[in-house]
């Protein structure tokens, strides 16, 4: 059988991930929509928290 759970360390990868959609995307998302403003702020925190172009 093939074990299709996730390690530890994706785990806390997906958890990371949803904290930083909830807390800094979600509640900013409207407003970007909004204005068509870049969310540069965004994609700052996202590259320094190793979250933009991550290995698959």
């Amino acid at each position: 059988m093939i074990d299709f759970s996730l390690s530890d360390e994706q785990v806390a990868l997906k958890d990371m991930v949803r904290k930083f959609v909830q807390t800094e995307i979600i509640p900013n998302a409207h407003r970007f929509d909004a204005t068509g403003e870049f969310p540069h702020d965004i994609i700052r925190k996202a590259w320094e928290n190793g979250l933009m172009n991550p290995a698959v």
